[in-house]
């Protein structure tokens, strides 16, 4: 072990054979010297007086400064001195085309690996490399937790740059120029996300959400849009640290149908489960033709067994599904103009803007179309099935004909309910009019075009 010669605390006491010395103190000037730096010194004359020659054994060392405490580690001037950034290095008389980055240091195996098959890792926060995998844990390395897979050099990928992270989700992440070189070290799409490629600049905003299937996370949804997500293929996640119980009671959120354990980690991430969720049904039940619409949010479930699991039955309203659209309440949403599919937006019904009309192809025409006025109406096609009248609601069209429904706000407004596509609206029976005010109409909305 190199021992350092330690200098003078304070100087001698004078005395008749050693006369007094001046009582001028050198300026400090510290400088770290010896094979491995490790002796310190305040000032060049004491690294002398120690033996060492400070141009060839010593490095100045930084004095007290406002640098900061960022590690970005640098190596300047021909004796390689080390310094912890470059605000330190030029306090030391370095300037920046002096310094370089110095490589990584790297653990080497203690383990004979000669013998083993080519299979190339990066460990570490370093990026180690090691030509196998025998080579990476005689180095001290576990590879499934501090190494990623690199890319086998006989595959040959396109030089493109679209980097992609992988691994599985909170856990580790490896980086790739894409995702052919990630396939290539073994993984595929599934476990890969899309890297936020370089010089996107993001607010400083944490407000984490989760794209895709696999899924992916990001900070925020800049860096989601950057990485090529949409926002509607994404859900705000809780941040990190969030707090909630391990409870299992899923509910689906927002119009994009994020999903959730539990209420706690639908809240951390923005959502009211009351005003914007829906509870997800646990158990056993059927789903049949008569799937129904729960709660002020009209929560969608495939049948009224699957609702009773999560809602009381009195909660609830029949729905109808037409294609791919699904009409929700018993008379809810509004005929789509001219039969296209269109983007609706769900809104009270309002009697006094609302004229939605049946004209003679069977098809709910817009009212810019409408030469009538009346109140809005609402059409399915035939052979669609209704509850019978014993059950407060409708029969089923005729087979040739088209059913057009009035929404009232009060049994005061009604005055016709139903409409043959050729013959236009007209009267029906009170008995169909006292089923129809037994309805739960005040919980019925209206999707227009």
């Amino acid at each position: 072990m190199y021992l350092c010669k330690h200098q003078p605390s304070h100087p001698p006491t004078s005395n008749s054979h050693n006369p007094p010395r001046s009582t001028y103190a050198a300026p400090f000037n510290p400088y770290s010297c010896g094979d491995d730096l490790g002796c310190a010194y305040d000032t060049r004359c004491h690294a002398e007086t120690a033996g060492f020659d400070p141009e060839e054994d010593c490095c100045q060392a930084p004095q007290p400064s406002s640098c900061g405490l960022i590690f970005e580690p640098l190596i300047c001037g021909e004796k390689e001195c080390p310094y912890s950034n470059l605000c330190l290095a030029e306090l030391a008389g370095y300037s920046e085309g002096q310094c370089i980055t110095p490589p990584p240091q790297c653990p080497q195996s203690t383990e004979d690996c000669s013998d083993e098959p080519g299979n190339p890792w990066t460990c570490g926060s370093n990026r180690c490399t090691y030509p196998t995998t025998c080579d990476a844990e005689g180095a001290g390395f576990n590879v499934d937790a501090d190494c990623c897979q690199d890319t086998r050099t006989t595959t040959a990928c396109p030089a493109i740059e679209a980097p992609v992270s992988c691994g599985a989700p909170g856990g580790k992440q490896c980086p790739y120029a894409s995702q052919c070189n990630a396939d290539a070290a073994g993984y595929n799409g599934d476990q890969c996300c899309s890297a936020v490629p370089d010089g996107i600049a993001c607010p400083m905003i944490y407000a984490p959400v989760e794209c895709g299937v696999s899924p992916c996370v990001y900070s925020s949804q800049c860096e989601a849009s950057a990485a090529g997500y949409a926002a509607s293929e994404c859900c705000a996640a809780p941040a990190e640290g969030t707090a909630c119980t391990m409870d299992y009671m899923p509910l689906t959120c927002g119009d994009n149908g994020c999903a959730y354990a539990n209420e706690c980690l639908a809240e951390a991430s923005g959502y009211s489960p009351t005003d914007e969720c829906c509870p997800e049904p646990e158990g056993a039940c059927t789903a049949d033709l008569n799937p129904v619409a729960c709660g002020p949010t009209f929560c969608s479930y495939d049948s009224q067994s699957c609702a009773d699991l999560v809602f009381d039955s009195e909660e609830c309203l029949p729905t109808l599904v037409v294609g791919d659209e699904q009409y929700v309440g018993y008379y809810d949403r509004a005929c789509r103009a001219n039969g296209s599919k269109g983007d609706f937006t769900v809104k009270e019904v309002d009697l006094d803007t609302c004229k939605e009309t049946c004209t003679e192809d069977g098809k709910c025409r817009g009212y810019e179309y409408s030469d009538q006025t009346g109140k809005c109406e609402y059409h399915w096609k035939s052979g669609l099935p209704f509850r019978d009248e014993e059950e407060g609601a409708f029969s089923k069209s005729n087979e040739e004909g088209v059913q057009c429904f009035w929404k009232v706000s009060s049994a005061n407004d009604i005055t016709s309910f139903s409409a043959n596509p050729t013959s236009g609206v007209t009267s029906n029976t009170q008995t169909h009019i006292d089923a129809f005010v037994g309805l739960a109409l005040s919980q019925v909305v209206l999707k227009l075009v």
